[in-house]
C-alpha cells in the first residue's frame, strides 16, 4: 500500500511537470494587431495560443527547433497556422494568414498565404534535417512577400 501511494505521487507530480514544461506560454498582445510570446514553448496539438486581427500586412520572426518528420507519411505536419478556426483538413478563404508546414513525401519547409482569388498560395520551399534548428521569417503586405530561413531567402 504505502509502496503504492509513492508511485502514484510520483505520477502525479510527472504528469504535472510535463503539463507545465509542454504546455504554459505567455505572450503580450492588444488582442488586435500585436502578439509576441515572452517564453519559449512546446506547442500542442489543435491549441490556441493568442488572438490578432488579419490585416492586409503581417510580420512574424521565430526560432524554431524541429525534431523529425511526423510517423504518418500520407499526412502534410502543420507547424502553424493564422487564421480562422477550420476544424478540418480542407482548405477554406482565409484559412493561413499564413501557414507553414512539413511536406509529406519530401524533407521541405512549406509556405502558404491565402489571398482573395485563392484558398492556397503556394511560395517556395526550403530544405529541412531532423534535430536541427531553423530562424524563420515571413513578412508580406497586399503586394509583397517575404521568406527566410536561417538568413536565406526562400521568396521575395
Amino acid at each position: 500500500m504505502h509502496t503504492y501511494l509513492i508511485y502514484s505521487i510520483i505520477l502525479i507530480i510527472t504528469s504535472l511537470i510535463i503539463t507545465l514544461s509542454n504546455g504554459v506560454n505567455t505572450f503580450q498582445s492588444d488582442g488586435i494587431s500585436y502578439w509576441n510570446s515572452t517564453s519559449p514553448f512546446t506547442p500542442i496539438s489543435n491549441t490556441q495560443y493568442g488572438e490578432i486581427e488579419l490585416k492586409t500586412a503581417l510580420s512574424m520572426e521565430f526560432d524554431m527547433f524541429f525534431f523529425k518528420k511526423p510517423q504518418n507519411p500520407d499526412q502534410f505536419e502543420n507547424i502553424f497556422r493564422i487564421g480562422h478556426n477550420s476544424g478540418s483538413a480542407y482548405c477554406d478563404r482565409e484559412d493561413r494568414f499564413p501557414g507553414m508546414w512539413v511536406d509529406n513525401s519530401n524533407d521541405v519547409f512549406l509556405f502558404d498565404i491565402s489571398d482573395e482569388g485563392s484558398c492556397v498560395r503556394r511560395y517556395n520551399v526550403y530544405p529541412i534535417q531532423s534535430f536541427t534548428s531553423y530562424s524563420i521569417k515571413i513578412h508580406y503586405n497586399s503586394t509583397w512577400v517575404y521568406i527566410s530561413v536561417n538568413n536565406i531567402i526562400v521568396f521575395n
